[in-house]
C-alpha cells in the first residue's frame, strides 16, 4: 500500500500516477546527501508531505511541497528522498512514526535528504494556461528556464517547478534543438494536459538583454 501524510492541515493524499512517475527510469538523484533546515512560525506547518513506499529504497521521499511554506523556502522539492527526521534514521520506521517525529521538531525541522536531480512532471490546463514562462531555446543557444510562475497558476500549485529548472522534455519529445517558438508549439499542442521533464536548477535564469527575449506565460492558444 502506498500512505502519505502531511505536517499540515491535509491529513491525507494518495496518488498512485504520481508515484510512477516518481519511481520510474527518468527520475535521477544526486550521490551525494543533503542536510535541510526548515523553520517554521507558530502558526504555520512546515509544508511538506512524506510518501511512503514499500516499491522503493529509500522508501520514503518528498511527496508534495506547499509554496512559500517552510519546505518551499527550504529548497525541498518533490521526490527529494528522506533519509533521517532531525539525526534519526527513519527507514526502519513506520510512517505513523515519521510523522510523529516530524510533529515533535517544534519550530525547527532538519531533514537528511538525497535530492532529486531530473523527474518528470503533469499538468493540466486552466483557463489561465499552465502557468509558467520560458527562456531559452536554440534562436538564444541556451536550454530552456521556468523563467517565471504565475502564483495561482498550475505549475506554482504543483509545488514541482522552481525558478531556473530546465525543461529538457516537452511530452516526451527532447527540448535540445527546438526554438523558443518551436517549445511554444509544442506545449500548445497538447491540449489541455502536458507533462515536462525537469533538471534541477540552481535558481538562476540567464540574461538576455539586448536579445530579442520571448518568454510569456504558457497561455491557452487564442
Amino acid at each position: 500500500r502506498y500512505h502519505s501524510s502531511s505536517t499540515f492541515k491535509n491529513s491525507e493524499f494518495s496518488d498512485h500516477s504520481r508515484e510512477d512517475m516518481l519511481t520510474s527510469s527518468g527520475v535521477e538523484f544526486t550521490t551525494m546527501r543533503e542536510s535541510v533546515i526548515l523553520q517554521r512560525q507558530k502558526d504555520e506547518g512546515f509544508g511538506f508531505i512524506i510518501m511512503s513506499s514499500s516499491r522503493t529504497i529509500p522508501r520514503h521521499r518528498v511527496g508534495k511541497v506547499m509554496i512559500d511554506s517552510p519546505a518551499y523556502r527550504s529548497k525541498l522539492r518533490v521526490g527529494d528522498r528522506v533519509l533521517a527526521v532531525n539525526d534519526v534514521s527513519i527507514d526502519d520506521l513506520s510512517h505513523d512514526n515519521i510523522v510523529a517525529c516530524i510533529r515533535k521538531s517544534g519550530q525547527t525541522l532538519r531533514l537528511l535528504t538525497i535530492p532529486v536531480l531530473k523527474w518528470r512532471t503533469p499538468l493540466t490546463r486552466t483557463t489561465g494556461g499552465f502557468g509558467f514562462g520560458l527562456r531559452g531555446g536554440l534562436d538564444h543557444n541556451l536550454p530552456f528556464f521556468i523563467l517565471r510562475l504565475a502564483s495561482d497558476g498550475p505549475a506554482a500549485k504543483s509545488g514541482e517547478l522552481r525558478v531556473g529548472d530546465i525543461v529538457e522534455e516537452i511530452n516526451n519529445n527532447p527540448t535540445d534543438g527546438l526554438t523558443h517558438s518551436e517549445a511554444i508549439e509544442l506545449i500548445k499542442s497538447g491540449g489541455n494536459h502536458l507533462v515536462i521533464t525537469l533538471r534541477r536548477g540552481d535558481g538562476t535564469v540567464p540574461d538576455l538583454t539586448g536579445q530579442n527575449s520571448r518568454s510569456g506565460l504558457i497561455t491557452p492558444s487564442r
